[in-house]
C-alpha cells in the first residue's frame, strides 16, 4: 500500500502544506473526533447539562470538518479550498 506523503508535490503548483498531509493520519483523527463527540454529547445528555451541548457539538463538529478538509487535501494537495477549510475550523 502507499502512502501518500511520498507522492511528489508539481513544482509548478506549490502545496500550500509544503508536503502532502498523510491519509490514513487524517482518516484516524476525523473517526477518533467522530466518537469522541458523540460520547461527550452522550455524557453531557445523561448528566443534564444541557449548557455543555452547544459547545461539544460546535467544537466537536469544526475539528470533524477541519480534519476532513485535510483528508481532502491528502487527495488533492493542490486545491487551497480544503487547506482553507482547515486551516480555519482545526
Amino acid at each position: 500500500m502507499s502512502d501518500t506523503a511520498s507522492v511528489p508535490v508539481d513544482p509548478e503548483s506549490p502545496s500550500p502544506y509544503g508536503y502532502t498531509p498523510t491519509t490514513w493520519i487524517c482518516i484516524l483523527f476525523v473517526v477518533l473526533y467522530s466518537a469522541t463527540t458523540v460520547a461527550h454529547l452522550a455524557q453531557a445528555i445523561l448528566s443534564r447539562l444541557w449548557w455543555m451541548v452547544p459547545t461539544i457539538v460546535l467544537c466537536g463538529l469544526s475539528e470533524i470538518i477541519g480534519w476532513s478538509g485535510r483528508l481532502w487535501s491528502a487527495y488533492n494537495v493542490q486545491v487551497m479550498d480544503p487547506f482553507l477549510i482547515q486551516c480555519v475550523l482545526c
